[in-house]
């Protein structure tokens, strides 16, 4: 999340110092404007992210003292998406079915897929 959401975010931010038109208000850096755009836009985004820590800290802090942000052993080992959503969040087959995940598999059902598969054959033979 951090690489796409905050770097791109202050590329883009600051970029805006380098690239803005005199047509936007004021122009940027490659467009004779100077440096005060750039400025401008640098203290946004470093003011953005100073901002975004401390309101993130104000949150985060009473809900880890709380509750916490962990989940069980158990729950780690079987999956987040599996144990508290009840689904898995890559479902490898067509539609959905078949072709799952083996590991996953044997975790959840206790048996391998090839057990499964035999007792399957021999429900329909």
């Amino acid at each position: 999340m951090v690489g796409v959401h905050l770097v791109s975010g202050v590329i883009g931010t600051v970029a805006i110092g380098f690239l803005a038109t005199p047509t936007q208000g004021q122009a940027g850096l490659f467009y004779g404007g100077g440096t005060s755009q750039l400025v401008a836009q640098a203290l946004a985004a470093a003011i953005s992210i100073v901002f975004t820590a401390i309101m993130t800290f104000v949150i985060a802090f009473p809900i880890h003292k709380i509750m916490g942000f962990r989940i069980s052993e158990h729950q780690e080992i079987t999956g987040a998406d599996l144990s508290l959503h009840a689904e898995t969040a890559y479902e490898f087959g067509v539609g959905g079915h078949g072709g799952s995940f083996q590991p996953l598999h044997d975790l959840v059902t206790g048996r391998s897929a090839v057990e499964s598969e035999a007792k399957k054959e021999s429900v329909q033979a």
